[in-house]
């Protein structure tokens, strides 16, 4: 291909035979220069996004006609953190035996010792229903839920018993598992939401934290600690509540409060399962 460009630049006699020849070569070593920094640039980048992304891992889910892809696919897919060893029961992100009592009770542990970090003490929690069932799903919707509302429990136990902190009511828990949907009651004697907030509490942003945090009852050396595990505080932004409910009506549930003032808060927690038999929430 060079030497036809070379014989018909010759032929048209614009140039000497001598510049014509070393135009023609100063302009293909020029091109052919830019085109190796190309490739080497492309190369590096490569390399970068690859290491980031641990590509060979992602190659292999690729060839699995089974596997969505997904940003949550690619970090989680059934490993431990550090990605060295597969979890047990696992696909992807999917559980497919999980429990929801154990679950639970991780996450129990979680809120109680962030209640006993700020008040000094946390009630105890009662676990009954169905606490053998085992079914697939996915668990990382009910680790953002459930610390959550026990979180909101806890403290409106401790908060409502500050005058005996170390005998509060307990927290019942009750699980059904069915063939359609799991549901989670959630049931604490904290007296209840007052009748002004009961509206607001889905709302984004509300929150009495404030209020609770004037009480000269609680000890604000307390109140600023966190966990430092998990760096998750008592109380925040208003955002739990409503987040939660938005998690639950996309996996085709729905988070209900009821309230009876004076006694205490049921929270109830529905979620589909994924091979139930109407139709499940979409992945």
């Amino acid at each position: 291909m060079l030497r036809k460009n070379m014989i018909e630049v010759l032929a048209r006699g614009a140039l000497t035979p001598h510049i014509r020849l070393s135009s023609i070569f100063l302009r293909f070593h020029s091109t052919s220069a830019t085109d190796h920094n190309h490739v080497e640039l492309a190369r590096e980048r490569s390399k970068t996004v690859s290491s980031f992304y641990n590509q060979s891992s992602i190659d292999q889910a690729a060839e699995k006609p089974s596997v969505r892809l997904t940003p949550t696919t690619m970090l989680y897919s059934g490993r431990s953190q550090d990605g060295s060893h597969i979890l047990a029961d696992f696909v992807g992100i999917i559980c497919t035996r999980l429990s929801p009592k154990k679950i639970i009770e991780k996450w129990v542990d979680f809120a109680r010792r962030l209640c006993e970090h700020k008040y000094g003490n946390a009630p105890r929690v009662r676990i009954n229903g169905h606490v053998a069932a085992r079914f697939p799903f996915i668990p990382m919707p009910l680790d953002y839920i459930l610390p959550e509302l026990l979180k909101n429990a806890m403290r409106a136990t401790m908060e409502s018993h500050l005058d005996t902190p170390y005998n509060v009511p307990e927290i019942a828990i009750t699980i059904a598992n069915n063939d359609i949907d799991l549901i989670i009651r959630i049931s604490d004697r904290g007296g209840g939401i007052p009748h002004n907030h009961l509206e607001r509490v889905m709302d984004y942003h509300f929150t009495t934290a404030e209020a609770s945090a004037q009480d000269p009852r609680i000890n604000p050396i307390f109140g600023n600690m966190v966990d430092i595990g998990q760096s998750a505080p008592m109380h925040g932004f208003g955002f739990g509540l409503p987040t939660s409910r938005a998690y639950a009506e996309y996996l085709g549930g729905s988070l209900c409060i009821q309230s009876l003032q004076g006694i205490g808060t049921d929270v109830y927690l529905r979620i589909k399962h994924i091979d139930g038999r109407e139709e499940s929430f979409r992945i």
